[in-house]
């Protein structure tokens, strides 16, 4: 697969996208994400909104008291952002360079929407430890990823067709590329197997605290949401880095 932000770019940075997503920003927070807000976040914390597009997240985020800073690679969507919650803070970075912030100076880090697909397992990597380094012991980072084997007959199925093994990291990482049509604009993804994606996140420093169903999370489903699974990782302490398989 590509490197992915690059091959997106360009589907992001459009004005008529932006557009659509702020008017999709008006549904907000949505109620797994608040349950899981509030059982990790806190108001008076800092929380790096990653992904943060026109800011549905950062928004209400802010509302709930928490020091939310929004943080998406597209200029288009960074505009819409402060066009419509002016009091916010939005920056235009890069989830694989959080250089404008230092060590440890973040309570948590959010990326909703399954946004952490967006980039290939290289970039995944790369993100994961930046966001290790700005968190602070103990921090939480939340997110969302349907691990491919959710859908274990999609996943067996294209696996045969494309004469892949399962058992094989790199043809696991080949069976997760994906492309989708997101309203008229072709965008890749790179899907982990849930397995790999624990192995990742303890490779990169953190130990899971939460692997659950979004629809478990709560008792109703008021937007009709398609299921994801909600990750939260939380910084270990005394963590050294090693190479990953």
């Amino acid at each position: 697969m590509k490197e992915t932000i690059p091959e997106n770019r360009k589907s992001y940075e459009s004005k008529e996208t932006a557009e659509r997503y702020s008017e999709f920003a008006e549904k907000g927070l949505f109620e797994y994400e608040i349950a899981v807000v509030k059982r990790f976040f806190a108001p008076g914390m800092t929380v790096l909104d990653i992904g943060c597009g026109t800011g549905r997240t950062t928004g209400p985020l802010c509302e709930m008291g928490i020091d939310a800073i929004g943080i998406d690679f597209s200029s288009a969507m960074i505009a819409k952002a402060r066009q419509t919650h002016p009091s916010v803070n939005f920056m235009r970075c890069d989830a694989k360079d959080l250089s404008p912030f230092p060590n440890e100076s973040a309570d948590g880090i959010l990326f909703s929407l399954n946004g952490l697909a967006l980039l290939t397992p290289n970039e995944k990597e790369t993100a994961l430890k930046e966001f290790f380094r700005v968190l602070k012991p103990g921090g939480a980072f939340v997110f969302c990823i349907p691990p491919l084997n959710i859908k274990e007959g999609y996943f067996k199925s294209k696996a045969e067709s494309l004469g892949l093994d399962i058992s094989n990291y790199y043809d696991r990482i080949r069976i997760g590329d994906e492309t989708y049509n997101d309203n008229g604009s072709a965008v890749s993804i790179s899907i982990p197997f849930e397995c790999d994606m624990m192995t990742m996140l303890e490779s990169c420093g953190f130990e899971i605290a939460l692997k659950e169903s979004s629809l478990s999370i709560i008792k109703e489903n008021p937007e009709n949401l398609n299921e994801t699974i909600v990750w939260v990782a939380t910084k270990a302490s005394d963590f050294m880095f090693s190479d990953m398989p």
